[in-house]
């Protein structure tokens, strides 16, 4: 098995230079980062500015567009980080959509802090809200493709190598 096929199979995604993972990679080998350094997306960019630094968390929804996430086990894949030269201890922890992500007072605005309660990634809200709850309920969007519910989690089932799979949770 080459190592499209098996980053295919732990993520549900073809190896393309689209998703974090090649970007991340080639940081590392062309930046040459400190030793201490957070490797992650935009909402951990934003959980982490939010709290001023306290807190960096993903949740699933985003970790599984990565391209570094097994969404069989629902974890950074140990194998997919060592083949892209990444320290998972460089990754944001990841979260159910539902957790507790940190507080901020968004700078100040504020009188006090608030919980960040809430995170997920934007296709899998898209299908969330629109009522898709239902496993192989479906949502089709003509600008970004066509998007279905499925449960993956502890299984290593795979539809179609050409369907992209990730986790809505």
């Amino acid at each position: 098995m080459n190592y499209s096929d098996r980053i295919h199979e732990i993520t549900g995604l073809q190896l393309s230079p689209y998703f974090p993972a090649c970007k991340m990679k080639w940081l590392i080998d062309h930046v040459q980062p400190k030793d201490e350094y957070c490797l992650g997306t935009i909402d951990s960019w934003l959980i982490y500015k939010l709290t001023k630094g306290t807190s960096f968390k993903t949740d699933a929804t985003n970790a599984s567009r990565t391209q570094l996430y097994d969404i069989h086990t629902g974890t950074w894949s140990e194998e997919l980080c060592k083949l892209f030269g990444i320290d998972q201890k460089n990754l944001a922890e990841i979260h159910d959509c539902n957790a507790v992500f940190g507080y901020t007072d968004i700078e100040g605005i504020l009188p006090k802090r608030i919980p960040i309660t809430a995170v997920m990634g934007d296709s899998h809200a898209a299908l969330y809200g629109h009522g898709c709850h239902e496993r192989w309920t479906s949502k089709d969007n003509t600008w970004n493709g066509f998007f279905y519910h499925d449960e993956y989690r502890n299984t290593r089932k795979v539809v179609h190598k050409w369907i992209v799979h990730f986790c809505c949770i």
